[in-house]
């Protein structure tokens, strides 16, 4: 037979572990609701990017977010942007945000997904290709199309160079086109496509 004392001892512990548990789950419960609070808030504060928005690598966007809530754009911004430019995408589960930072002649734009509680699912950065050097010079557009996917045209030139490297010989001048599509796949992770 089990000591008296042995038995209390085992309710004890069972008890204690039982509270540690509860607690646990609980602080984790709070932290996933207070993050899910704040991305709310903060996605309230930002506009939907209209449809059939077109934006130049070589071009500053226009302020639709102007008042967003800046607490809420340091806890879930792109890590190299400064501002947020607006709502790309959203669903039941799945929210696509443009957040921007300067480039040598424009904005350059980045586009991040999350979950409903403001978990980060994935982000991409949409002007890979944009900049210019003595014997290139690129420009791309985005074209928000209202849908799940976003369209990056682009336009490379390609010069050679004279002898000494510092000119351009104007009739060796190449033209490249190109689109690379950015699709939102309904878990929330962006799809990277060129056509």
């Amino acid at each position: 037979m089990m000591n008296p004392i042995k038995i209390l001892l085992i309710m004890i512990t069972l008890s204690a572990c039982d509270q540690a548990t509860n607690t646990a789950t609980g602080t984790d419960s709070k932290k996933g609701s207070s993050r899910a609070t704040r991305f709310d808030s903060y996605i309230q504060s930002l506009e939907k990017i209209e449809p059939n928005f077109k934006h130049s690598s070589r071009a500053f966007l226009p302020k639709i977010s102007g008042s967003y809530n800046v607490d809420g754009f340091k806890s879930f911004k792109h890590n190299s942007t400064f501002k947020p430019f607006g709502i790309c995408f959203q669903d039941e589960t799945i929210t696509g945000i443009i957040d921007y930072s300067n480039a040598d002649l424009g904005h350059a734009i980045f586009l991040t997904t999350f979950d409903a509680t403001g978990i980060k699912i994935d982000s991409a950065n949409l002007f890979t290709k944009s900049g210019e050097s003595p014997n290139h010079k690129s420009t791309e557009t985005a074209i928000f199309d209202g849908s799940n996917t976003i369209s990056v045209l682009d336009t490379v030139y390609v010069w050679q160079l004279n002898e000494a490297g510092s000119e351009r010989l104007e009739e060796t001048m190449e033209v490249k086109t190109g689109r690379t599509n950015f699709q939102i796949l309904a878990n929330g992770e962006i799809r990277q496509s060129n056509n």
